[in-house]
C-alpha cells in the first residue's frame, strides 16, 4: 500500500482538502446561519421600535381621553356647567394635546340639560389654532346616530372601558382617514352618562410608512385586526392604495395563519414575515424579502468561498509541483504519443518500463490502439452493407410505391366517381397494398389489402398477390372466381406461411350497384347522403393464403349519388398512444362524422384521419402500415367542368 509516488501523493492531497473541506463547511454554516438570525432579530427590533412608537401615540390618545372622561363627570356636577364652560375646558384640555386632532365631550340626551337632547363640545385643532366646532350638538349633524358614538357606547356596554373605532374617513372635518378613541363618563352610580373622545389622523403614519421599510421591495401593512379593515399598505408590487379600506382577505398575500418571523411566497419571492400587534387592536405587518434581508450575508458567504477557492488553488499548485517534479517526463512522453496516435497514427507503440503505474498505462494504450484498429476494420466493413442495405430498400420502396397508383384523379375523362388513395409504411417496404382498375367500360374494380408481417418478406409476397389480382381480374368471370383463383395460387406457392386480408369491390358506374368479397379485412365505412359513416354489416370469409379449396361468396351493396365508401387497413385502428391505447374503430367512425360538408371530399376525407390519427399517437413510432382508400359515387348525370 502506498507504495507508488502517485497513491501517496492522490492520499496526502485527499486528507488535506477532506480536513479544509470539513473546516470550510463548518465555519460557512455557521456564520450563514448566525449572519441570518442577527439579520431577522435586527430587523424585528427595528419594526418593534416602530411598532412602540406607535403604541406611545396610542397609550398619549387613551390617556387623553381618560383625562377629559374625568373632567367630564366633574362638569356633570358642577354648579356652572353651561355649554361656554364646556367649551372652554374642552378647548383648553385639547391646547395641552399634541397627538389627537381632535374630541370632545358628548352626554346622553337630557342628562345636563332636561329639556336638551344633545349636549357635548367638540374641538379641533386647526392652523395650530384649537377650534370649537359647534355643529356636532345640531339637529344635522346629531352625533347620537353616529356609528363612532355607538361603536363606543356599544363596547362599554360589553364592559370595555376604552373603545377604539374602526378607521374611516372624516368627510365632514378634516377629510383624512382617522380612528377614535371613546372613554366612558359615568356618575357616582357608575351609570354611563357620556363619553369623552379623542381623534387620531392616521395620515401622520401612512406618511411615514417608506421609513419603517428595512429593504426596498418589503411590504409594510397596517390594519385594524378587529374590524377586518386595512388602513395602509406600501407594496411597489401592487398599489398600496388600491387596498386601503378593503378586507385583509383581499391581500393576495395575506393569512390569518401567518405568525411572527414565518414565511410565505408571493410574487416569486420568499417573505419572512415581522407581525407587531398595538395596543389598540390594531397591528403593523413587514414583509422582508429574503434575498434582500440576506444580501450582505451572501455578500459575506462568497468572500469565505472565494478565500477557500484560494486556498484549493494553492494546494493545487503544492499537487502539481510535487507531480511535475516526480511523474512530469513520463506523462509528456505519454501526451506525446497519445497525439501522435490520435492523429491517425495507430501503428505506433508506447514503451515505458516505470513507474508502475505509466507502465500498465502504456500497455492499456497499446492494447486500446489494436481494439481501435480492429472496430475500424469492421465498423467499415459493416457501414459499406449497411449503405448498400440502405440503397436496396430505397430502390425497393420506390418499386413498390411505383406499383400502386398514386395519380388523382386517376381517369381525366371519368366522372361517375371520385377516388383518393394513400398508404404509409411501417418500414421502408410494407405488407399494405390498394389497386383499382376498369375490367370493362362500365365496372371498375377497387381493392385494398393488408399482408401478415412487414419488410421486405411481406413487400414481395404483397407484389405478388397484387400482381395476381391484376392478371387474373382480365380473364375471371366474376369476382367469386378472381378471388378463388388468387387464393388457389397463393396457397401453392406460399412456403413461408403468408396470409393476405382483402377487400375487393366491382362497381357499376351506372347503376351504382357493388358486389364485393371480404376476405376477413376490416370492415369498411358506407356514408348515405345526409347521413352518417357507419360500418357496413356484412360477412367475412377466410383470409387469402391461408386454406385451399375456400369458396368465396359475392355480397351486394347500392350506391346511390353523393355516397361514400371508406377503405382501410388495421394499422389505422390500432394505432398507439403514448399510453399504449388503441385508437379504435369507435375513434375512426367519430373522426369520419366530424368532418365537415365543407370538407367531404376524398382526398380531404383521407387528411382529416391522418391528422386526427397523428394527434392522438403524439409521436409514438408508427407500428404498422396505414393504407386508406375513399370512393365517392357521383352518379351517371355529372357534367365535366374545365
Amino acid at each position: 500500500m502506498l507504495k507508488t509516488v502517485k497513491s501517496r501523493i492522490i492520499v496526502f492531497t485527499l486528507v488535506i482538502l477532506l480536513i479544509l473541506t470539513s473546516i470550510f463547511g463548518f465555519l460557512l454554516t455557521t456564520a450563514c446561519n448566525a449572519s441570518k438570525r442577527i439579520a431577522v432579530s435586527k430587523t424585528d427590533m427595528t419594526i418593534a421600535y416602530y411598532a412602540e412608537r406607535m403604541n406611545k401615540y396610542i397609550g398619549q390618545l387613551e390617556e387623553s381621553a381618560v383625562n377629559l372622561s374625568l373632567i367630564g363627570e366633574i362638569f356633570y356636577y358642577a354648579s356652572n356647567n353651561n355649554q361656554d364652560f364646556l367649551n372652554h375646558i374642552v378647548q383648553h384640555h385639547f391646547k395641552e394635546n399634541k397627538i389627537a386632532i381632535g374630541g370632545g365631550l358628548f352626554y346622553e340626551p337630557y342628562v345636563i340639560e332636561p329639556k336638551q337632547k344633545r349636549f357635548c363640545s367638540y374641538a379641533y385643532l386647526n392652523k395650530n389654532k384649537v377650534i370649537v366646532d359647534s355643529s356636532f350638538s345640531s339637529e344635522k349633524y346629531n352625533y347620537l346616530g353616529q356609528k363612532w358614538y355607538k361603536t363606543v357606547k356599544s363596547g362599554v356596554h360589553n364592559g370595555e372601558n376604552i373603545v377604539w373605532t374602526s378607521p374611516y374617513f372624516d368627510e365632514s372635518g378634516t377629510g383624512s382617514l382617522m380612528t377614535t378613541v371613546g372613554v366612558p363618563v359615568r356618575n357616582h352610580k357608575g351609570v354611563f352618562i357620556g363619553m369623552s373622545t379623542a381623534d387620531w389622523v392616521l395620515d401622520s403614519i401612512i406618511s411615514r410608512m417608506s421609513d419603517i421599510k428595512p429593504t426596498p421591495k418589503s411590504i409594510v401593512l397596517f390594519a385594524d385586526e378587529k374590524n377586518d379593515y386595512v388602513i395602509a399598505l406600501n407594496d411597489i408590487i401592487n398599489d398600496g392604495e388600491n387596498f386601503v379600506g378593503k378586507p385583509l382577505s383581499s391581500l393576495p398575500w395575506y393569512k390569518n395563519t401567518l405568525k411572527n418571523k414565518d414565511y410565505y411566497v408571493y410574487d416569486n419571492h420568499k417573505y419572512i414575515i415581522f407581525i407587531k400587534e398595538l395596543d389598540n387592536n390594531m397591528f403593523l405587518i413587514v414583509s422582508v424579502p429574503e434575498d434582500e434581508l440576506f444580501a450582505k450575508v451572501r455578500k459575506h458567504i462568497h468572500v469565505l468561498f472565494i478565500n477557500f477557492i484560494i486556498s484549493c488553488l494553492l494546494i493545487a499548485g503544492f499537487i502539481y509541483l510535487t507531480l511535475s517534479k516526480n511523474v512530469n517526463k513520463p506523462i509528456k512522453y505519454l501526451r506525446k504519443t497519445a497525439l501522435e496516435i490520435g492523429a491517425g497514427n495507430l501503428d505506433k507503440k508506447m514503451e515505458i518500463e516505470s513507474p508502475l503505474e505509466f507502465a500498465e498505462l502504456a500497455q492499456s494504450f497499446n492494447k486500446m490502439t489494436q481494439d481501435i484498429k480492429e472496430y475500424i476494420t469492421r465498423l467499415n466493413k459493416e457501414t459499406a452493407e449497411k449503405k448498400k442495405m440502405e440503397s436496396e430498400l430505397n430502390i425497393a420502396k420506390a418499386i413498390q410505391l411505383s406499383s400502386l397508383p398514386n395519380i388523382f384523379p386517376p381517369y381525366a375523362n371519368r366522372n361517375e366517381f371520385d377516388i383518393y388513395a394513400s398508404m404509409s409504411t411501417a418500414k421502408e417496404v410494407g405488407g399494405d397494398f390498394y389497386d383499382f382498375f376498369f375490367t370493362s367500360d362500365n365496372k371498375f374494380s377497387f381493392l385494398i389489402a393488408d399482408v401478415s408481417g412487414k419488410g421486405i418478406p411481406a413487400a414481395l409476397f404483397m407484389m405478388k398477390t397484387s400482381m395476381l389480382i391484376k392478371n387474373l381480374a382480365g380473364v375471371s368471370t366474376n369476382a367469386e372466381e378472381l378471388i378463388t383463383k388468387v387464393n388457389q395460387n397463393l396457397c401453392q406457392t406460399n412456403t413461408q406461411g403468408f396470409f393476405v386480408t382483402l377487400f375487393y369491390g366491382v362497381l357499376d358506374t351506372e347503376t351504382g350497384e357493388i358486389e364485393y368479397i371480404n376476405a376477413g379485412h376490416n370492415s369498411p365505412l358506407i356514408k348515405r347522403e345526409n347521413e352518417e359513416f357507419e360500418y357496413l354489416k356484412q360477412e367475412h370469409d377466410l383470409v387469402l393464403g391461408a386454406m385451399d379449396g375456400i369458396q368465396y361468396h359475392i355480397q351486394h351493396e347500392k350506391l346511390q349519388k353523393g355516397d361514400f365508401i371508406f377503405l382501410y387497413t388495421d394499422g389505422v385502428t390500432e394505432a398507439l398512444n403514448k399510453e399504449q391505447k388503441l385508437y379504435g374503430d369507435a375513434n375512426l367512425k367519430n373522426t369520419l362524422n366530424n368532418i365537415k360538408n365543407e370538407n367531404l371530399e376524398v382526398q380531404s376525407i383521407i387528411s382529416e384521419v391522418k391528422n386526427n390519427l397523428d394527434e392522438y399517437t403524439q409521436g409514438e413510432e408508427q407500428a404498422d402500415d396505414i393504407t386508406m382508400l375513399v370512393l365517392k359515387y357521383n352518379g351517371v348525370n355529372q357534367v365535366t367542368i374545365g
